[in-house]
């Protein structure tokens, strides 16, 4: 019933909502349903947990101990006695494991928003591709009418004598190419349609809308200031950042754990009756205390450098994520840059194309034109038709991409 509701909403946000906020809704659904999402979550709340637990003192131990043989004292014999003592560790040593596992929450937190933002940009490709293979069978379906009314054009010529039966083998051949491809085209459909509710945990009745023309983001950053905030705000660096000063806390938890702790307590023994059968007068003990002594250095030493080299490897970690993103950043730019040129080209050469078609096919119709040459301009215009969503989908994928390597802050 739950996911009745959202899937609903998510029906009647998309028909509200402005074409650039179209996505959001299936973010939306992604974010409360993706079983990979919530299992990140969870892990963040279980590092959450931890925090107290690294705060608390360790429980106290209660001792309960009874004499088999009484010892004798001088107001009676010894028959049981009671202690509880605390245990105390370092000054300091709970303040740097409360922060070590804090930062580690934190970590944990980013790793999380390092996986949502991974989501959205599933979703997003995912509908970009839905959108293109849906834009690729309307053209295609268009260039499939174009032909068959070729075809029943060319017909009557070759009745009439005025054409040969060449003509209508050659539209026929081309027409198979292009019905052969719608399929392959559907069968895709059914494959992206099935990823994409997989992605929003949908149900297999989910039905997916998908809008007739592709809204273009405006996007006016410069490279530069990208790698700025790729630098400062992508959740997998901060992460690595927090792991580094979580490492730093439990080097200075590992140093208090060699220096000494105290326990403190008190005990009460019960005394019995005495040889002149007075009652015992029982003995109260406050305060026990005592101290534990880190001889054993090697361990601690062991421990301390243990985390030294962990700082350097998570440094040296950090340092290789900093160049991969360097790295994809670049590609991501130049994704974006040549998807931005062939949009502008390929808007020219599909209405170069059309206008060139509708010549050649005034000029077939008054029998002083090439059905060779009019065959190769209707491949052509379906191409660049194709070439030119394809361009409006790669370019909204880059900023997509561009967006979750800054770590969805656009």
């Amino acid at each position: 019933m739950k996911k009745l509701i959202i899937i609903l909403s998510l029906a009647v946000l998309w028909q509200l909502a402005p074409a650039q906020d179209q996505l959001e809704p299936f973010r939306r659904m992604a974010a409360e349903s993706n079983p990979g999402l919530k299992a990140a979550f969870s892990e963040y709340k279980a590092a959450l947990e931890k925090t107290a637990q690294a705060g608390s003192l360790p429980d106290p131990q209660l001792s309960l101990e009874t004499f088999i043989s009484p010892i004798q004292t001088r107001t009676g014999p010894q028959r049981a006695r009671i202690a509880i003592t605390q245990a105390f560790p370092w000054f300091g040593t709970l303040a740097a494991s409360e922060n070590q596992s804090a930062k580690q929450a934190e970590a944990a937190y980013e790793l999380f928003r390092e996986k949502e933002a991974s989501l959205y940009l599933q979703v997003e490709n995912a509908w970009y591709d839905l959108y293109l293979n849906r834009k690729e069978q309307q053209l295609t379906l268009e260039n499939l009418d174009l032909l068959r009314s070729l075809y029943r054009s060319m017909e009557s010529r070759v009745e009439t004598g005025k054409a040969s039966s060449l003509d209508l083998y050659r539209i026929q051949m081309e027409s198979g190419d292009l019905e052969n491809k719608l399929a392959l085209q559907k069968d895709m459909q059914t494959a992206l349609e099935q990823s994409f509710r997989n992605l929003l945990n949908a149900s297999d009745d989910f039905t997916i809308p998908v809008p007739d023309s592709l809204e273009q983001r405006e996007f006016t950053m410069t490279v530069e200031e990208i790698k700025e905030l790729v630098s400062t705000q992508n959740p997998r660096l901060k992460a690595l950042q927090l792991q580094q000063e979580a490492l730093q806390y439990r080097k200075e938890l590992a140093e208090n754990q060699g220096k000494p702790s105290f326990r403190l307590g008190f005990a009460y023994t019960i005394i019995g009756q005495g040889p002149d059968q007075l009652p015992g007068t029982d003995a109260f003990m406050f305060p026990m205390v005592g101290i534990s002594l880190p001889i054993y250095r090697d361990k601690y030493r062991a421990m301390v450098n243990e985390t030294v080299y962990l700082q350097e490897a998570k440094g040296f970690e950090k340092e290789e994520k900093v160049n991969m993103l360097e790295t994809l950043l670049s590609f991501a730019w130049k994704d974006y840059s040549d998807a931005s040129r062939r949009l502008e080209l390929f808007k020219v050469q599909e209405e170069l194309a059309d206008r060139s078609l509708r010549i050649m096919l005034a000029d077939y119709g008054a029998s002083t034109g090439s059905l060779a040459e009019l065959l190769r301009m209707e491949r052509k215009k379906l191409g660049y038709g194709l070439e030119l969503e394809r361009a409006r989908a790669d370019r909204e994928a880059a900023i997509s991409f561009l967006n979750y390597l800054m770590g969805g802050t656009q």
